[in-house]
């Protein structure tokens, strides 16, 4: 069996480093017992690295910040580079992680000239009647 997840499945509010959603560790646990396949979409996995990005970027800011009121309050930090305290995950590392299998899909030259005139008409990204 294969099971196609898009962005909003696998939208996480955290840092993959910390681990997938506990639903979506569940479910890839469970669905590898079954011997399914997980298939990503090139497009979920940029969609995924950019939220990501915004997710380390927002944990760095606020490391900066904690280490600079601790050291205006007289606190003795010691020096660290806050970009080095946080690691980036990607998210079919996380995923395979589980035990499924993960197969990641790129896009077709019919499938960019779908979203090309999709994109142009202002139509809905997929017809109604797609599966």
């Amino acid at each position: 069996m294969r099971i196609i997840l898009n962005s909003d499945v696998l939208h996480m509010t955290g840092l993959l480093a910390n681990g997938l959603a506990r639903h979506i560790d569940d479910f890839c646990r469970e669905a590898k017992q079954s011997v399914a396949v997980l298939v990503l979409p090139r497009t979920v996995i940029l969609e995924n690295e950019h939220h990501q990005l915004k997710l380390y970027n927002d944990a760095v800011d606020k490391l900066k910040a904690a280490s600079s009121l601790l050291a205006k309050s007289g606190v003795v930090v010691p020096t660290f580079t806050a970009e080095d305290q946080i690691r980036k995950v990607d998210l079919t590392t996380a995923l395979q992680a589980t035990g499924i299998t993960v197969e990641v899909q790129a896009a077709t030259l019919d499938d960019y000239r779908d979203a090309e005139r999709r994109a142009s008409l202002h139509l809905a990204p997929q017809s109604p009647d797609a599966k």
